[in-house]
């Protein structure tokens, strides 16, 4: 049963990331502005912006 649901849930994050296109940041209407809270450095900001880990914020 635990296989079973951690295969559901895989799919559902392949396909959220997939629906997202991460890679295409100007078909992204789900990126992250400049001056924006941020977690991750590479992912969520707008191009060319990156997550400045020590603030948080994109720039």
């Amino acid at each position: 049963m635990k296989v079973f649901l951690l295969t559901i849930l895989l799919c559902f994050l392949i396909a959220y990331c997939a629906g997202t296109n991460i890679f295409d940041p100007d078909n992204n209407p789900m990126c992250i502005p400049q001056g924006e809270k941020c977690v991750m450095r590479d992912f969520g900001c707008c191009l060319p912006y990156q997550c400045d880990w020590m603030k948080n914020r994109c720039k």
